[in-house]
């Protein structure tokens, strides 16, 4: 990232947002606001760029993260050029969610309780989802990792200032440099995420093993297992044959594959999601785009698909979601009435086959390809398309249109619609993303549901002639989902609705409210 601006006073851009939020603190990088009514806290964060790639590089980046469950999420981002004395520089602002406490915050109010295998594994399976979405994966330390509502364990996506070997020496407890961080043996390969997994190892196994202690004691952490720059192997050893004996095989060879001294050996983020999967400790997915990628999986070279870990589709959440299996929302002029409630039979048996028929018809559907695109698409080709308002396209054209796959990139060069694409419209399957979301109460009765409006921050689903049309997945910036059925714009038909504190309604929706 760039500079944090410090002590930054509130934006213009984000004066109608925070109208109703006051500031109640200023830390050196951030300024904290409030709501008086809801009580819901945002931090203010700036940054500063003067080189004009990295700064596209960075509002790029965060992109795709907005609404990852482990990461705390950006409500709101606006960014700014300035021109200062015959220089430019660019100005990035995030609106962003306000953890509950630190880990070692919360270290110190649990006092002296052991840590349990269920509360490791969590733990583990938290870190490893947030570092799965970063491109760039970060260090671990017990005071860059957050808690968030419903104990669910959290990064700051844009924060990489911490790097255990740069506080080396300076008598800071408690850092857990990686054995090739200090560069002492030329064997040991330097690379980031195999790093950032040592530094997260000796720090699982400081909480496991040192917890119990009155306190977080030197002799109790992992501290005394460094020696003039080295890690001693012996030690290293009995501290891992401590552990074994404390916490269940499985859960103990993770940690002992996160500390092999040669990164070579040493696990990654992935090996060890795959680990708890089999291990069945794997919680933690994001289930927003399941109903999507089930009947488009033939197409697995898609690029719709992304980063696999994005969107992993372990999860029966979503099969009790009734759909209608009467009508596929994709091209469809109305939405069933009343006459096609559900039955009252075993409810899950029942969606399970409302499901796969909707998903066949949708089959059938998306194999009616216009018999005119087919015979022109030979003339297609992949490039880039310019437009006025500084938007561009990268992707498949057609007659000088977007038709096809391809990414339509905002002005500032973030991604605001990835997907398919017909005759210059959003047409199909694909990910659409508001860069100027308005802020949604975080409390707010389902009653009152003021509508999709501009409160989202993502869609993911079907289009139809630029129109969210069909089945989809949409998240408001209070962390908000909604799971179902669209029409035109609004929310209609069979679909979940689940706010961020676990309240969620299913039932029938029609013109954006709930109706049974």
């Amino acid at each position: 990232m760039g500079i944090p601006q410090p002590k930054q006073t509130q934006s213009q851009l984000f004066e109608e947002t925070l109208k109703q939020f006051d500031i109640i603190d200023k830390q050196s990088t951030y300024v904290l606001f409030q709501n008086n009514s809801t009580m819901q806290k945002l931090e203010y964060w700036t940054f500063k760029y003067h080189d004009e790639d990295s700064f596209k590089r960075a509002v790029k980046d965060l992109t795709p993260l907005r609404t990852c469950q482990t990461l705390l999420q950006i409500f709101k981002q606006n960014t700014l050029t300035h021109d200062e004395f015959c220089s430019t520089f660019y100005e990035l602002q995030l609106l962003v969610e306000h953890p509950i406490q630190s880990f070692a915050e919360y270290l110190q109010n649990r006092g002296q309780h052991d840590y349990s295998s269920k509360e490791l594994y969590h733990l583990i399976d938290c870190v490893v989802f947030a570092q799965l979405n970063l491109d760039k994966k970060q260090y671990i330390g017990f005071n860059n990792l957050w808690q968030g509502e419903n104990d669910v364990w959290k990064l700051r996506s844009f924060d990489y200032s911490y790097r255990p070997i740069d506080f080396w020496g300076k008598q800071i407890p408690y850092l857990y440099p990686a054995p090739e961080d200090f560069k002492q043996d030329p064997s040991l390969k330097y690379s980031l995420e195999k790093s950032t997994v040592f530094t997260f190892g000796m720090l699982l196994l400081h909480v496991a093993l040192g917890i119990t202690s009155a306190q977080l004691s030197i002799a109790k952490s992992c501290d005394s297992l460094y020696q003039n720059n080295t890690i001693d192997h012996q030690r290293m050893t009995t501290r891992i044959a401590e552990f074994y004996k404390n916490y269940p095989t499985t859960l103990a060879d993770i940690i002992a594959n996160m500390l092999q001294f040669d990164p070579n050996q040493r696990c990654t983020y992935q090996d060890i999601q795959n680990i708890l999967k089999e291990a069945q400790q794997c919680k933690i997915t994001d289930s927003t785009n399941l109903l999507l990628k089930m009947h488009k999986q033939s197409n697995s070279q898609s690029k719709l698909q992304g980063n696999p870990y994005k969107s992993p589709v372990e999860t029966s959440r979503l099969m009790n979601i009734p759909l209608y299996p009467e009508q596929t929302f994709l091209n469809s002029q109305s939405i069933p009435g009343n006459n096609s409630l559900p039955n009252h039979t075993n409810p899950l048996q029942s969606n399970n086959q409302q499901l796969i028929s909707t998903i066949s018809q949708q089959q059938q559907i998306d194999n009616k390809e216009p018999q005119t695109l087919l015979q022109n698409w030979s003339q297609s080709r992949s490039g880039k398309l310019q437009f006025g308002d500084g938007r561009y396209y990268e992707g498949e054209i057609m007659n000088e249109q977007m038709n096809g796959k391809g990414v339509l990139y905002n002005s500032d060069s973030t991604v605001g619609y990835d997907g398919e694409f017909l005759n210059g419209q959003f047409h199909g399957v694909g990910v659409q993303f508001n860069e100027n979301p308005d802020i949604m109460d975080t409390f707010l009765n389902i009653n009152e549901f003021p509508g999709i409006l501009n409160y989202w921050v993502k869609y993911e689903g079907e289009f139809s002639q630029n129109k969210k049309h069909g089945i989809g997945s949409i998240t408001f910036s209070n962390s908000d989902c909604y799971i179902g059925g669209f029409q035109k714009d609004q929310m209609n038909g069979r679909g979940t609705y689940t706010q961020k504190y676990g309240q969620t309604y299913i039932g029938f929706w029609e013109c954006n409210k709930l109706k049974y």
